[in-house]
């Protein structure tokens, strides 16, 4: 204490006036460099969390088309088979080559968006695709290829609706929810 009383005679009130305006400056600059590389690192988390939700959305909403060809699929022979009609081949042949491509468009957005998930999530997002996949026998009845899709629908629904959980959790939106309900 002594030694800064000591520094601060040797120098006029001019002097330790500037010095001391110096250092509150340098704090202050120091503050502000520190506040700013805190706030920068907060904008870049917002910026990728922001990324991930739109690549779920996009995943998610590219399933959720193909559910809902699926399961026009499955009134298209709901109908076929209350007028006991046939379902032509092409008719088929389409509805099977819009499924696949649903299917490869999820695989694809999968792919592209694959940077922002966990390498686990992205193993279950691909398995899942890969068991989207199926057989169908042309030889089946209306009715039994009715039943066969019906099957298969749930089953792949089931399935998404584990990796829809699975994926909330890795982004935890219910933390964020409760976050958010708790500001207002």
């Amino acid at each position: 204490m002594i030694g800064i009383l000591f520094l601060f005679l040797r120098f006029t009130l001019t002097e330790c006036v500037q010095l001391c305006t110096l250092t509150i400056t340098v704090i202050t600059a120091t503050i502000l460099v520190k506040t700013y590389q805190r706030n920068k690192k907060n904008e870049l988390e917002n910026h990728f969390f922001k990324l991930k939700i739109d690549a779920y959305s996009s995943i998610v909403y590219e399933f959720e088309n193909l559910f809902a060809k699926l399961r026009e699929v499955i009134n298209d022979f709901d109908n076929a088979i209350r007028h006991e009609e046939t379902m032509p081949d092409k008719r088929l042949q389409v509805i099977k080559e819009q499924i696949d491509k649903s299917i490869l468009q999820g695989d694809l957005l999968i792919t592209k968006y694959s940077i922002f998930f966990l390498p686990s999530t992205v193993e279950i997002l691909q398995r899942f695709t890969e068991n989207l996949y199926g057989y169908y026998d042309d030889a089946l009845t209306l009715e039994k290829a009715k039943e066969v899709l019906e099957s298969y629908y749930d089953r792949q629904l089931e399935l998404a609706n584990k990796i829809n959980v699975e994926i909330r959790k890795e982004l935890k939106i219910e933390d964020l929810n409760k976050s958010l309900f708790q500001r207002y």
